[in-house]
């Protein structure tokens, strides 16, 4: 897998497309996650531009929301994570920021789909 170049506007504009399609289709992070092989919370967080996708799962995902090759091959790239703000110098502190980086939106897609539906 290659690496993201350091700018994320490739992310946003993949990730805009993905909710796009996604709301169009009236399609759930469950569905989208279906027959990946993969676990929800890593889909969803790779839908959201914080995790690369392996190839078969790129491309199931792909034929659900109609995307074309060349999203599908980025949706495998390995993804500049979380935002470019400046991190807490502390290492225990470091980490735990970069993991909020990385699942804030997971967890908040996840939560407020659950929710909506209840």
């Amino acid at each position: 897998m290659k690496q993201f170049h350091i700018y994320n506007e490739v992310s946003i504009a993949l990730t805009t497309e993905i909710l796009q399609a996604k709301a169009s289709k009236r399609l759930s992070w469950q569905d989208l996650a279906e027959n990946t092989g993969l676990d929800l919370e890593y889909v969803t967080a790779a839908l959201l531009g914080q995790e690369p996708l392996p190839e078969r799962a790129a491309k199931v995902i792909g034929e659900k929301l109609e995307l074309d090759a060349e999203m599908v091959a980025l949706l495998q790239v390995i993804p500049s994570r979380g935002s470019r703000a400046s991190a807490p110098r502390y290492p225990t502190f470091n980490r735990f920021h970069e993991m909020v980086q990385i699942c804030d939106s997971t967890l908040k897609a996840l939560v407020h789909e659950h929710l909506a539906a209840a």
